[in-house]
């Protein structure tokens, strides 16, 4: 996706990005971006549907970049809440374990 249209679906009224998502913007001379985590049950479920289209020609296309642009706003709300957490845990001075004991204890 060029970057002026990443911006315009996700940037602030300047164009800027979330400081969570800027590092989605390679530079000049990055070859290609790559990210690395695990997907969520809804990213794969996404995923599945792309692959299992059974559309043709332009409702095919169409249905693609919808879902492509869905599968975009998981993946920001995903690396959203990672930010989010590493900066609290850094705030308040609790481990990644302790989050996880308590996301088992109160999902």
């Amino acid at each position: 996706m060029r970057v002026d249209v990443l911006r315009s679906f996700i940037g602030d009224s300047e164009g800027e990005l979330p400081t969570a998502l800027q590092p989605w913007v390679r530079s000049v001379e990055q070859r290609c971006y790559r990210q690395f985590g695990t997907a969520t049950p809804a990213m794969q479920l996404v995923a599945r549907q792309m692959l299992r289209c059974g559309f043709q020609g332009l409702p095919k296309r169409m249905f693609l970049e919808g879902k492509s642009l869905e599968l975009l706003g998981l993946a920001a709300a995903a690396e959203d809440v990672s930010a989010f957490g590493r900066a609290f845990r850094k705030q308040f001075g609790v481990s990644s374990k302790d989050c996880k004991l308590a996301t088992r204890l109160c999902p």
